[in-house]
């Protein structure tokens, strides 16, 4: 589903690197509309071993982002259908970390990140971030 791109590094991308790595690192961005889908998320990945922060809106997605550095950040397919140029996905990996969207494995197709199913379990929770 990800088209892996050989990627030379731009100065433009290493200082928003270093510009948010100097802020605060974490494991993992859940962002889930539903705040009951965020806290069953939550609890499987923190006994999957992740440090998870979760939040509330897009607003909140938006801002987070921009402020801490993450190895992964799952998220509603809400972010990226809004996204037609991939621009908060780019953004994602230029700070470093992975952009994953729940989406309908048989159906969506986004070319600028991973997708895992919209109910995925624990095991494939696992396989994703591996």
């Amino acid at each position: 589903r990800v088209e892996e791109e050989e990627d030379v590094a731009s100065p433009q991308k290493e200082s928003i690197r270093t510009e948010v790595a100097s802020l605060n690192i974490g494991d993992l961005l859940l962002y889930k509309k539903s705040p009951l889908s965020n806290q069953i998320y939550k609890t499987v990945l923190t006994h999957l071993g992740y440090t998870v922060d979760t939040v509330e809106d897009e607003d909140q997605f938006l801002s987070t982002i921009q402020t801490t550095q993450y190895q992964y950040i799952l998220m509603d397919t809400s972010i990226i259908e809004e996204d037609e140029d991939c621009l908060i996905a780019e953004f994602i990996k230029d700070t470093g970390a992975i952009p994953i969207v729940f989406g309908n494995t048989d159906t969506d197709t986004y070319h600028c990140c991973k997708t895992i199913g919209y109910y995925a379990s624990k095991e494939e929770l696992a396989i994703v971030l591996g």
